[in-house]
């Protein structure tokens, strides 16, 4: 004869603490393991088993108790836990003295990351969506695994989910995480701005006026040609530049002025209309 009284008339704590021990006595009523929604990590991960007595009293157990897979995408543990080596579901049993349990084990292994290349963002062009994936070792797109983006300085970008909204002229880093893989890359916002195109010699080049700050002209021309650029209030940033499809001139204002460039119509082809057309101007940080 037992020398213990019945379960239904000790203290709380001593109950949980003996369906919780090592898993003698009589069989529990029910037996259910649970696991996170995705394991994407190949670390071994303990698998949380709650109990259930015939009374109704439950527990935790604890290890050792018999944990099988309907398939070999993980490796079972003596202490209880598994530890994914692919990607892939299976069905996940625990028994414990004669009842079992089961759940699904879905390991979700992400060998990579593939993200956009996104070097720069114009604050003219509004909010976007990043296209980031996460894959596989097989090349498979895992599009059930959350992909989180976060910039190490918030101000220049603003991000909710994958959408991105430029605020401010600057410079962030993104990181992208998915599982177990992370990838960094450097981003830079700028701002487009289009300041009235006034004409100069006759249609031959083009002035526009700027206020202090930094920029960045672009001139894209049909065919390789030469190009000049003159910055008004700071020659030492003038650009003259050789034969090219694309001329690029920074400058730094420290007051009022304005920049001059070449009308890439009248390079191309002596057509002296003035317009944006072929001319990219930023702020850049």
């Amino acid at each position: 004869m037992s020398l213990l009284p019945s379960s239904r008339c000790l203290p709380l704590p001593l109950v949980l603490g003996l369906l919780a021990g090592c898993n003698s006595g009589p069989a529990p009523q029910t037996v259910t393991p649970e696991l996170p929604e995705f394991v994407t990590s190949t670390d071994p991960l303990l698998v949380n088993v709650k109990v259930r007595d015939a009374s109704g009293i439950s527990g935790v157990g604890k290890p050792p108790f018999d944990i099988s897979l309907s398939s070999d995408i993980a490796q079972v543990g003596k202490d209880g836990s598994v530890r994914c080596s692919k990607t892939g579901d299976a069905k996940l049993s625990v028994g414990i003295r004669g009842t079992t349990g089961s759940t699904e084990l879905r390991c979700r292994l992400v060998d990579r990351l593939e993200v956009q290349p996104l070097e720069r963002v114009d604050i003219s062009k509004g909010t976007f969506m990043l296209s980031a994936k996460a894959l596989a070792k097989d090349g498979k797109e895992l599009t059930d695994v959350p992909v989180t983006v976060s910039p190490t300085k918030g101000a220049p970008l603003k991000v909710k989910g994958l959408e991105l909204t430029p605020q401010a002229v600057g410079e962030t880093e993104l990181v992208v995480r998915a599982g177990s893989a992370q990838a960094k890359f450097p981003v830079k916002v700028v701002r487009g701005i289009k300041p009235e195109a006034l004409p100069m010699n006759d249609g031959k080049r083009i002035n526009f006026s700027l206020n202090e700050g930094r920029y960045e002209l672009r001139v894209h021309l049909q065919s390789p040609k030469p190009l000049k650029i003159e910055w008004r209030g700071a020659p030492y940033c003038d650009y003259k530049g050789g034969p090219a499809t694309e001329h690029v001139a920074t400058c730094v204002l420290q007051g009022k002025g304005g920049v001059v460039t070449d009308n890439p119509k009248f390079v191309d082809s002596g057509d002296t209309t003035v317009s944006h057309e072929g001319i990219e101007l930023f702020e850049v940080p």
